[in-house]
């Protein structure tokens, strides 16, 4: 059962799921998933994150569109989801690679990593160059081995290393799946051996003891700039931070 309220004003619609208490755990409203878990919790786990998503899109939009919550339009909104009666421009709106990509990191936003949100937001840069470069708009149904092969084209053409390529597919496949699991796409292209993350092996770079303690003996008095940035480089040594961080 979904449960909205506001300022008085309330809705609750069912979802079309049943569940007993013992598989339910209260604190993430989710089915509980491991061991001995129900034979669909994942299924209705997703369609629980999908109907989450839309809900708070359709709430930003009505209150962007309205200063304020029409919570009858929303609760009609959210009907039509549960129902299957989206009308023809929330299907189509859906069916873009990129919209659907930025919906799903903003829904997420507070759930991951800064800079996993970061890097899924580079992989949306590119896809937006993508579609510039062969002036496109990128659906779903056209994410086959072709597209595929012409996105890897253009990251190399950028002058991605194999290993920051291979984090941009990695990401769009997380897009990909995302939709195939909330019945966005049927495509299972995404799956196939040749559409893979790339990789190669790197070669670790890093100081000894006896170095970091001779970088840390030298003087910078006199150049005060670089005894800061030595500074800042020991607290990443010692705490396991990287530049990112």
């Amino acid at each position: 059962m979904m449960h909205f309220a506001s300022k008085g004003k309330r809705f609750k619609k069912s979802i079309g799921y049943k569940c007993s208490l013992s598989p339910w755990d209260f604190s993430k409203q989710r089915i509980k998933t491991g061991k001995g878990m129900l034979t669909n919790a994942y299924k209705v786990n997703a369609f629980i994150n999908g109907l989450q998503t839309f809900a708070e899109d359709c709430l930003s939009t009505i209150i962007k569109d309205n200063d304020s919550i029409d919570i009858d339009k929303l609760s009609t909104i959210i009907n039509n989801k549960i129902n299957g009666c989206d009308d023809e421009n929330t299907k189509r709106e859906n069916q873009k690679v990129i919209n659907y990509a930025k919906n799903l990191i903003e829904s997420k936003k507070s759930r991951i990593k800064i800079t996993t949100f970061r890097s899924c937001n580079q992989t949306i840069k590119m896809l937006e160059k993508y579609q510039d470069s062969h002036n496109t708009i990128l659906r779903f149904d056209e994410i086959n081995l072709s597209f595929y092969r012409k996105f890897v084209t253009l990251l190399e053409n950028e002058n991605y290393s194999f290993n920051s390529i291979g984090k941009h597919i990695k990401n769009l496949k997380i897009f990909l799946n995302d939709a195939l699991i909330n019945g966005i796409s049927t495509s299972t292209i995404f799956k196939n051996r040749s559409f893979k993350v790339l990789k190669e092996v790197t070669t670790e770079i890093y100081l000894t003891e006896e170095e970091i303690l001779k970088l840390s003996n030298k003087d910078f008095s006199n150049r005060p700039r670089i005894e800061l940035a030595r500074d800042i480089f020991f607290i990443g040594c010692y705490t396991g931070q990287r530049v990112s961080d």
